[in-house]
């Protein structure tokens, strides 16, 4: 079966870290990803007193954020498995943000919530791989109140870590890499159905004005720590195991990433890893 983005992106930090140890995975993810998951909640702006929903929170990442932002209760957390909204649950009474949340379990297109609730909607790596996305957003802007803000993180950009020529196999192994997943994500998609636009579209088709995109850099450098180093390994572990990718662009992956091989990708030190989280945004009239 098919790993939606969001999905996918959950899974890379428990890539080698047993099933029963999801809880330590979902530490790696959240520690690695915590510089701009603040970053990018800082800039909403939140004001204690708003009732914000997460729309697809998955294990709590930017919904403990926001909590912490406003301060009081109003951040609730909406999402379909109940094996992540668990998760989350544990994440905020060890933070002890338990009195300031508020989960969900349920599906986007039949929210458990009143029309007009809520002051700010953000949802990250959720929409591109909804079925029906105009009716997704449309379902999201009736859960907004008048001058409520949608707020929709999807990447645009692809994320890299390896120089150019890396040796070993031939130059362009990471273009490699990512060209294997973009095939993967593009076959997805249309399993799903078309969809010929972008989200400043969908906002704009939904009826919000005053759209706007604003992107977050997020780099790091060698050395990396070990708990960088674990989450960083499963990442390329995962693009390394599409189909598309070649035996030996995946023989030497796993080279890079044993500490045995003379390969070993952390013993380097031009690693370099940039990714870009872009954010869409609206206003409902």
């Amino acid at each position: 079966m098919a790993l939606s983005r969001r999905k996918l992106f959950a899974s890379l930090a428990a890539a080698d870290l047993p099933a029963a140890d999801l809880p330590a995975a979902t530490a790696l993810r959240a520690n690695f990803w915590l510089p701009v998951d603040g970053q990018m909640v800082d800039w909403l702006k939140l004001r204690p007193g708003q009732a914000v929903l997460d729309a697809g929170c998955g294990q709590g990442d930017q919904l403990l954020h926001i909590a912490r932002r406003l301060g009081r209760p109003g951040a609730v957390g909406l999402d379909r498995s109940k094996e992540a909204l668990q998760v989350a649950r544990l994440r905020a009474g060890k933070e002890g943000l338990s009195p300031w949340v508020r989960l969900e379990n349920g599906d986007l297109y039949a929210a458990p919530f009143a029309d007009a609730s809520f002051d700010l909607i953000w949802t990250s790596h959720v929409l591109h791989g909804v079925p029906d996305i105009d009716g997704a957003v449309g379902k999201l802007v009736q859960l907004l109140k008048p001058g409520g803000r949608l707020v929709v993180r999807e990447n645009r950009v692809p994320q890299t870590l390896l120089p150019r020529d890396i040796g070993g196999v031939a130059p362009g192994l990471e273009a490699r890499l990512q060209g294997a997943f973009e095939q993967w994500f593009l076959a997805d998609r249309l399993r799903r159905g078309r969809y010929p636009g972008g989200w400043l579209e969908a906002l704009a088709k939904a009826g919000l004005r005053d759209s706007g995109a604003k992107s977050f850099l997020y780099e790091r450098t060698a050395p990396f720590s070990v708990s960088e180093q674990q989450y960083l390994s499963g990442w390329l572990k995962r693009y390394a195991a599409y189909e598309p990718v070649t035996q030996e662009d995946a023989a030497y992956v796993a080279k890079l990433l044993d500490p045995r091989s003379k390969d070993w990708l952390f013993a380097r030190r031009d690693l370099h890893f940039v990714s870009v989280s872009s954010v869409y945004f609206g206003v409902k009239p």
